[in-house]
């Protein structure tokens, strides 16, 4: 018997984050870890999976914390074989790792064989050995291999297992039929961690969801993609499948699975099969799946099927509108067919992801162009705006490493090939042009588009058409975690770019509109905004009672509560306030914004219970909380204290001159509803001492209130402002883009975000101080 300890690299992208929004992540978990760990557990050796991914996280981004808990699970197992499986972006963390590894076992005197596994290895595994300090390196599948290994057979008379002086080496045997494979063991992970009630995968509602595979390697070939370097293909049976379904919802009380296959519509017998025996043994009732397809796999009546079969959702790699680039991937597609399988999905209301891919090596600006016409003409539900990258294992990779466009002599090149939407443009457009059309790709994306659906498209409406389901889970608002992620490369990087950078108003028309706000028919110019006492008495009163979801709460009585109440019912305000229904008018902001605050300095104005400010604190800003309610700063101290949160300043804005003794200089000021409950007047001057701390290049982030909800809602009087902060009109402020650009009248301001959003219910606004 031996003892086989099986590793997971980090995700780099998760250093030095100290707070994860799971509700809002996609993770999936080490299935291929699992797979192999359950076989060795079968035949009678002792495995453990260390999961570096969920470590890292868990233990708020500390890589040292989470090397050295490997460092223990070392010390304490003893491990006669630790096996990594990666990819190559996990180039760096994987050489760290082996080397704290080895020193660990140095130090505690055991000698571990190091062998590597995964697409990388299998791709590079001369590279992997030399470079990175394996012994060995597993090429192809190691469901066999492994076995044979830790059965103490010599490596190098094991197929697939490639030594350092090994000259010559094969792919693996893989095993069959995959049927005799026991279920993957989840419990040999922290399958809670992969399984956390999220919105990441199905995007309509908060689902538990594991993965599962239907088979391995594809029918296609496509040339951007490494599904292949592994396996070859074969498939489970649709009772082993629907089995282990049912095994999972027992073990693991999910509600949903993901099939994470290529596209499950490659064996059309078998996705037949198994929707049919799902619907027959009532498991479509009980647990969703979803899963990959492509577009020409698909009618209405196997749409139609799979629905009843418990499917509710697709991915679809698209990848573009030109039929000249599907061609140049080999794809295997046509164009019409994706306008197909759009057209069937919208006409069914069956929800739908549409994958794009742009900048394809061969592509021109007009394919691009057709993609955007194809994204206008089907408007899908979600929308993927993916930058290529020659995936190692796909042909693109060796066809570009041949022609020296890649260059693996760099080990930095294994991070810059994997990371999707890197800054390598490989498509025949000039880089400037390029950046210019995937910019105009994302804000169709996710901004026209999702802004022209989120009311439109719901299960009910496929369900009354096509079946006797209900189902009253909607997609609305939770669009925008497509919207999110995505958004934020465009937000970010569009700073320099002048397309979406655009100056707002002239001279003329600025003066001729403060000279309109500032006439005396205003009927609330009466108020003088430099007395400040009233202004500041009024809201402060309303103040100290903050929103906590749907409801309001009194700082001065949360003080009261013990820590650990406190702390667990801000948590759950949190929850509440950022996800489910919460999701399309908060939550979507901070998926946005969380990497773009990271390490700035943001002054967070009208901080309330701190829900934005300490989020993107836990993020990495550097956040300065002011309010104008003493009890609401106590509190975040407190909550800032007992979250092990440092950095952070604290204003208590006793009146308009405590904003002086603030730093000069912050990146971010971040305004969401704090500006827009005085009259447009009384708060100008608040506007104007708050800018003295804005520099050229700052952003001023802000959310209001549009007019017609003002109209909608009552019109409450100007001069009853301070009297309501909800019911009716819980404003005394609307504010449009010109509004809210003569309030920061004279400093100017470019736009980088401005939509209205949640059926007229907001407005967003960010804007870039240009003098």
């Amino acid at each position: 018997m031996s003892k086989v300890m099986l590793v997971q690299p980090w995700n780099y992208h998760d250093e030095g984050i100290k707070e994860h929004d799971l509700a809002h992540e996609w993770r999936n978990g080490p299935y291929s870890l699992l797979l192999l760990a359950t076989q060795l557990r079968k035949h009678n050796h002792e495995v453990v999976v260390v999961d570096m991914t969920r470590d890292l996280v868990v233990l708020k981004g500390n890589v040292e914390v989470t090397l050295n808990k490997f460092s223990k699970s070392i010390r304490q197992f003893m491990p006669d074989i630790i096996g990594f499986g990666f990819f190559s972006i996990h180039y760096f963390e994987v050489r760290r790792a082996i080397e704290v590894a080895k020193q660990t076992c140095t130090k505690i005197g055991i000698q571990p064989l190091f062998i590597a596994g995964g697409i990388h290895a299998s791709i590079e595994p001369k590279g992997t050995i030399k470079d990175l300090g394996f012994d060995y390196s597993f090429v192809g599948e190691a469901d066999l291999g492994i076995l044979q290994l830790a059965d103490g057979q010599k490596p190098e008379t094991i197929s697939g297992i490639l030594g350092p002086k090994m000259v010559e080496y094969d792919r693996g045997e893989g095993i069959s039929p995959l049927d005799s494979l026991p279920f993957p063991d989840w419990s040999l992970c922290d399958y809670q961690f992969y399984a956390h009630p999220s919105f990441a995968k199905l995007k309509f509602k908060k689902a538990r969801i594991l993965d599962v595979i239907m088979g391995r390697g594809c029918v296609h070939r496509c040339a951007f993609c490494a599904y292949n370097a592994l396996s070859r293909v074969r498939y489970y049976s649709a009772e082993y499948i629907v089995e282990q379904i049912e095994y999972m919802k027992k073990t693991y009380n999910i509600d949903g699975i993901y099939f994470i296959d290529s596209s499950i519509g490659n064996n059309q017998r078998l996705i037949h099969e198994f929707c049919e025996l799902m619907i027959q043994r009532g498991i479509s009732k009980r647990i969703e799946w979803y899963g990959n397809m492509r577009a020409n796999q698909v009618n209405e009546e196997l749409l139609k099927l799979m629905w009843h079969a418990g499917c509710r959702y697709l991915f679809y790699g698209f990848e573009s509108g030109s039929q000249r680039v599907l061609k140049l991937m080999a794809k295997g597609v046509k164009v019409e067919a994706n306008y197909k399988a759009a057209e069937l999905h919208n006409k069914l209301k069956f929800p739908y992801n549409a994958s794009m891919l742009f900048g394809y090596p061969g592509e021109r600006d007009e394919d691009i162009l057709q993609s955007f016409e194809f994204l206008r003409k089907t408007k899908p539900p979600s929308i993927g705006i993916n930058w290529y990258v020659p995936l190692p294992g796909s042909s693109d990779y060796n066809k570009l490493k041949a022609e020296g466009k890649i260059s693996t002599n760099d080990p930095r090149e294994w991070r810059r090939i994997g990371e999707v939407n890197s800054s390598r443009i490989y498509s025949d457009i000039s880089e400037i042009r390029f950046r210019e059309l995937s910019t105009q790709a994302e804000r169709l994306a996710y901004v026209d588009i999702p802004m022209t659906l989120y009311s439109t498209w719901g299960f009910k409406a496929f369900s009354q058409r096509n079946s006797s389901i209900e189902n009253k889970s909607r997609l609305s608002l939770s669009n925008f975690a497509t919207f999110g992620l995505k958004l934020l490369r465009s937000v970010y990087d569009s700073l320099s770019r002048k397309e979406i950078i655009m100056p707002f108003m002239n001279k003329f028309k600025q003066l001729q509109f403060m000279k309109f706000w500032q006439g005396s028919d205003d009927k609330y110019s009466k108020y003088d905004a430099t007395k400040w006492e009233t202004p500041f008495t009024l809201l402060r009163k309303k103040w100290k009672k903050v929103p906590a979801a749907n409801d309001r709460i009194s700082t001065e009585r949360l003080l009261l509560l013990p820590d650990k109440e406190l702390l667990e019912l801000w948590q759950n305000i949190r929850e509440e306030a950022t996800t489910g229904p919460a999701f399309g008018v908060r939550g979507w902001y901070h998926l946005i914004y969380k990497n773009i605050l990271c390490n700035k300095q943001v002054m967070d104005v009208g901080s309330g219970l701190g829900i934005d400010g300490i989020t993107f604190a836990q993020y990495g800003a550097r956040i300065t909380f002011v309010d104008v309610v003493e009890s609401n700063i106590l509190l975040l101290k407190r909550l800032c204290k007992l979250l092990g949160l440092t950095n952070l300043d604290f204003c208590y804005m006793e009146d308009i001159g405590s904003l002086s003794a603030l730093p000069t200089d912050y990146d971010v000021i971040w305004c969401q509803g704090s500006l827009i409950n005085a009259p447009f007047n009384v708060i100008r001057q608040e506007a104007q001492e708050l800018l003295k701390h804005l520099p050229v290049a700052g952003r001023w982030i802000e959310l209001a209130y549009p007019k017609i909800r003002w109209e909608r809602d009552g019109k409450l009087p100007f001069h009853r402002w301070g009297e309501k902060t909800d019911g009716g009109a819980p404003w005394i402020e609307w504010y449009d883009l010109e509004k809210i650009m003569n309030r920061l009248c004279p400093a100017k301001f470019d736009v980088v975000l401005h939509f209205n959003f949640c059926n007229d219910e907001f407005n967003w606004f960010d804007l870039i101080r240009r003098q």
